[in-house]
């Protein structure tokens, strides 16, 4: 079986994807049921509510882009960092990095959505990078040997249901889809 059957019941083909399989309410439901940092953290501290935060760390015309920034992972998987850089899949008679995998994915997405891919990443990174640092003085300090780079964001990372996330994801998607 080369797919995954998807939340609102699609087919979704993670190594040969295609624009026409993707759905919106299929990466906020995804999302606001996987867990960032393998699920080490105390409660389900979602891909989407980490994704809803680095939205407000980000201009508002790149809005919209640090909200998908992960929704690769809702057809795919949120994996560690060590993992996620060294991981491999065969594809026919190709090996492809995770990371390969996921650009192929969020080009769907992109295409999907009707947006185009930001050309700038760099706001979208660093607001990552802020999340990260928030997200390790919240759930693992102390955490001095991250060797992060970033100061923390000046959000508030509190615990929510998934339903609840999944619902912010979406409203979030539709105001700064608004705003294009």
């Amino acid at each position: 079986m080369t797919w995954i059957v998807t939340y609102t019941g699609k087919r979704f083909y993670p190594l040969a994807p295609r624009a026409e399989d993707v759905d919106i309410r299929d990466i906020a439901h995804a999302l606001s049921l996987t867990c960032r940092f393998s699920g080490h953290t105390p409660w389900l501290y979602s891909v989407a509510q980490h994704s809803v935060l680095c939205a407000t760390l980000v201009p508002q015309e790149l809005r919209i882009h640090a909200l998908l920034h992960d929704a690769a992972e809702a057809y795919l998987f949120d994996a560690a960092r060590p993992i996620k850089w060294s991981i491999g899949f065969v594809v026919g008679e190709d090996v492809s990095t995770m990371a390969e995998v996921e650009e192929n994915i969020n080009v769907a997405i992109y295409e999907a959505l009707g947006l185009e891919m930001p050309d700038v990443w760099e706001a979208i990174r660093n607001a990552d990078l802020e999340m990260l640092s928030a997200e390790a003085d919240r759930f693992f300090s102390p955490r001095e040997d991250w060797m992060l780079t970033a100061p923390p964001a000046d959000v508030r990372i509190v615990q929510a249901e998934p339903a609840e996330t999944e619902r912010a994801f979406m409203g979030a998607f539709d105001d700064y889809m608004g705003l294009r």
